[in-house]
């Protein structure tokens, strides 16, 4: 018998912990009712990884779309009834 590993799958490209703090940022946000947007998560989750070695996981440091929608499911965080004002064409 061998050693059961920690996790269920693969690592990301981001700590855990980063990641936890970026769900944190996004409830945060929806809950003030900010639209919070691919583009805005993307660009948050780089700046968490600037200048650490994770920034090498991805091309010129920026998370992709892949890792987003990953990120998205990881955390169970759906989109589709939280839609920005934006997307609604109120503003």
């Amino acid at each position: 018998l061998g050693k059961i590993p920690d996790s269920s799958g693969p690592s990301t490209f981001i700590p855990l912990q980063g990641e936890l703090y970026l769900k944190k940022l996004i409830n945060a946000m929806r809950a003030l009712k900010f639209p919070v947007f691919k583009d805005r998560v993307i660009g948050m989750a780089a700046a968490l990884i600037a200048g650490t070695p994770h920034e090498a996981n991805f091309k010129d440091g920026i998370p992709t779309t892949h890792w987003y929608t990953s990120f998205l499911k990881r955390h169970d965080m759906e989109t589709s009834e939280l839609r920005p004002l934006e997307d609604l064409g109120v503003l």
